[in-house]
């Protein structure tokens, strides 16, 4: 027969919880007070202490998943309830509810000690099992043989006691003269097992994980059920009864439990100093260590446990304990244990983006970026805003954007509810940058959103953006380089910010009436709208807004590259390729174009998007050879539109001299160059003479042709010129916008 060998064995953990702030439990727990007469303060009973939820028990779990992966099954006992974080798919995980184990005639039950006693019952525990509340955890990497000899003795941490038998067998009169309810209970305890069997264990163990056998743990209560019964049927924890050091006294009474002495509080205290003669902490290597918030016997703050780093440890709330002791020590366990464990649900994260058909390429590329860099405790829920999508891409983008870890939902919406939304003749903006001012109302169930524009790689991790604090913000953005003087009657002094990249608390959106007021701005003052739906929020959110780095929003204009130079490729957590020169479509070499291919070909346009490739990336290495490719398709489309016309072009560029210069420009039907500038009046450029725009009447064109590159607003500029002279000439902006 082989040997016993304790590490072939599963073990299993079972942790008690509860939450006190669950209004069903609370008014259920008061009425049962109020019956039996019982205060709201008592320390033994009621106390806040004995029930307060800290969010302990998400931690304690990760300190086992991160220290103990052996454990086996973990049983979380409850009075039907279950953490609202907890993923109860997790097949390690099991909520046992306490009237799946415990007998009708003692629930409602808020008495931990006599839960303690009913353990044994839980269905489909394991022989060989560990008890915890979720206030304890680990602290470093634990074996099984931290808690059970190779053998299968159970392993207690104890300190030892001084009662006498005189004492013992004077119990009524003796009991009465301590103070402590809790050191009545182990007082009693020992009574017990010396009235039962002569036998006297005077050790109380620390307040951590204990270890057990099921068999012996049944065994026990067998043995002391009389007493069990009485403690069960208090609704609330007495001092007149027995506690689980009784288990462990009867594990020790059958020669199962090796006794392992450990610090006493006050032992610990001392060697916890910091003072700079205390070498014994130096020498010391911790194997627990306990927190007694706001007792005066644990002086030490809660970072001692960052830097002993002990086996063992717990927080202990205590009636003593105040709001800035709990904040202490939540604040220290969030840094030993700041990452989410597999038993915890994944953070649910929304994003959401808007596209037309002609844009699902770039829309998706920039959801897979998101999902690839996304941490996998994170779930992402996509929206996709769009006026129509064709079958064939919603099923493409699915393909993409459903994962185990994301997925995608499409919302329509009404082009119509935008039809007083202006949009500059010849810009790159559609009629979907308007959407994100509608998203809370069009989600009204979602509290936060973030919005993302679909011209945008993501490189980082986006659960750190959605984890941006906007509780007592409308939203937050990173600030843009855009002069906004034409706003300031508006913002006064406050930063203009880029609207690509917006985290939405949509729940404040809706309070405040926000859509309501964007879309009564748009109504008054549409010739104060330059940069579409981000003019209008700048307005309506000004001052009420948080801003996030930089980093979350690289600015990037490959025309005007002003960012590369300050940044590192390895600090860049998203990338918004700003104005029209895209990476799909830039006429002069694009440093972070590599970023968009790097996703776009992991998309199912391949061929697409290599043809893309070549044109914007291969061929703007080679600089003479694109440029004149480029320049080429510009004069072309400028011989066909002067054509049987007389024609001037308004704006004597630094382009539009490259471009007469190095293509010896002499098209006959150009009869001019204007500008604003009087400086320039005189001059020629080629062939062309450069007028000023007084000179128009003496010219008499049939047309102007604006020939500054990309600029959206340049045909309302020549249009005020003409009303001032009462001229009536066409104008095409169109040529020259790249």
């Amino acid at each position: 027969m082989a040997k016993f060998d304790i590490n072939k064995e599963k073990i299993d953990l079972v942790y008690l919880w509860c939450d006190n702030s669950d209004k069903n439990w609370s008014e259920k727990k008061a009425y049962w007070q109020k019956q039996l007469g019982l205060t709201p303060d008592t320390e033994n009973t009621t106390a806040d202490c004995r029930f307060r939820n800290n969010d302990e028990l998400k931690y304690s779990l990760r300190s086992i998943e991160k220290f103990a992966p052996w454990i086996n099954k973990i049983f979380i006992v409850t009075d039907n309830q279950i953490p609202n974080w907890l993923d109860t798919n997790n097949p390690k995980i099991e909520v046992v509810f306490h009237k799946d184990f415990i007998e009708e005639e003692y629930l409602p039950c808020f008495n931990s000690a006599a839960l303690e006693f009913h353990l044994h019952k839980i269905k489909g525990l394991s022989e060989y099992f560990l008890y915890a509340n979720d206030d304890m955890f680990l602290g470093r990497p634990a074996k099984k043989t931290n808690f059970f000899t190779k053998s299968g003795k159970i392993i207690e941490r104890i300190n030892p006691l001084t009662y006498t038998e005189e004492q013992i067998k004077n119990a009524e009169v003796f009991v009465n003269t301590i103070y402590a309810d809790v050191n009545k209970s182990l007082f009693l305890s020992n009574a017990k097992m010396y009235e039962k069997f002569g036998f006297l264990p005077n050790f109380v163990n620390t307040h951590n994980f204990t270890a057990h056998k099921k068999s012996l743990y049944k065994e026990c209560c067998d043995v002391f059920k009389d007493e069990i019964h009485k403690l069960s049927l208090n609704k609330f924890r007495s001092n007149s009864c027995v506690e689980r050091h009784l288990i462990f006294y009867y594990q020790d009474y059958k020669k199962q439990l090796v006794r392992k002495i450990v610090p006493t509080n006050f032992q610990q205290s001392k060697l916890l100093c910091k003072s700079k003669y205390n070498l014994s902490r130096f020498f010391t290597n911790f194997e627990y260590i306990t927190l007694h918030l706001g007792k005066i016997y644990s002086p030490y703050s809660p970072e001692v446990i960052l830097e002993e780093k002990p086996l063992l440890f717990c927080i202990n709330d205590t009636s003593c304990s105040r709001e800035r002791h709990r904040k202490l020590s939540l604040n220290m366990i969030n840094k030993y244990f700041p990452e989410r464990s597999t038993f915890e649900k994944k953070e649910q994260i929304n994003i959401c983006l808007a596209c037309d058909d002609s844009y699902v390429l770039y829309c998706t590329t920039a959801i897979k970026s998101i999902i690839d860099n996304a941490s996998k405790n994170s779930f992402l829920n996509f929206y996709l805003l769009n006026k129509s999508l064709t079958e064939k891409n919603k099923g493409i983008i699915e393909k993409i954007a459903n994962t185990k870890n994301s997925k995608i939902t499409f919302r329509q919406v009404k082009a119509s509810d935008f039809a007083d939304c202006p949009i500059p003749e010849n810009s790159h903006f559609s009629i979907e940058t308007y959407f994100r001012l509608k998203i809370p109302s069009l989600f009204p169930n979602i509290d936060k959103m973030l919005y993302i524009d679909c011209d945008t790689i993501t490189l980082g991790d986006i659960t750190e953006l959605w984890n941006f604090d906007i509780s007592d913000s409308l939203a937050a953005a990173c600030q843009d380089k855009n002069n906004v003087d034409y706003l300031k009657e508006f913002v006064g002094n406050h930063p203009y910010f880029n609207a690509g990249i917006l985290l939405i608390n949509s729940k404040k959106w809706r309070e405040h009436n926000i859509e309501a007021k964007c879309f009564e701005f748009v109504k008054n003052y549409t010739n104060k709208i330059l940069w579409v739906d981000q003019d209008v929020l700048n307005v309506i959110l000004a001052h009420n807004i948080k801003f996030f780095d930089a980093d979350w929003n690289l600015q990037y204009n490959p025309t005007y590259d002003v960012v590369s130079y300050i940044y590192k490729d390895s600090e860049i957590k998203l990338i918004h390729y700003i104005t029209k020169n895209k990476p799909w479509n830039t006429s002069v070499p694009a440093k972070y174009a590599k970023y968009y291919y790097k996703y776009a070909f992991k998309t199912p346009w391949k061929l697409k998007t290599l043809k893309n490739y070549i044109n914007s990336v291969i061929l703007t290495r080679i600089p003479m050879l694109h440029n004149i490719v480029e320049d080429r398709r510009l004069l072309n489309r400028l011989k066909n539109e002067v054509q049987n016309k007389r024609v001037v072009l308004w704006g004597a560029s630094l382009y539009l001299k490259k471009l007469i210069k190095y293509h010896n420009l002499n098209t006959p039907e150009i009869i001019g160059i204007i500008d604003r500038d009087p400086g320039k009046s005189g001059q020629r450029m080629g062939k062309y003479q450069i007028y000023h725009p007084n000179s128009l009447k003496s010219l008499n064109p049939d047309e102007i042709i604006s020939s500054v590159v990309n600029h959206p607003k340049m045909k309302d500029f020549i249009s005020e010129e003409l009303s001032k002279q009462n001229l009536d000439i066409e104008i095409n902006a169109k040529i020259f916008n790249k």
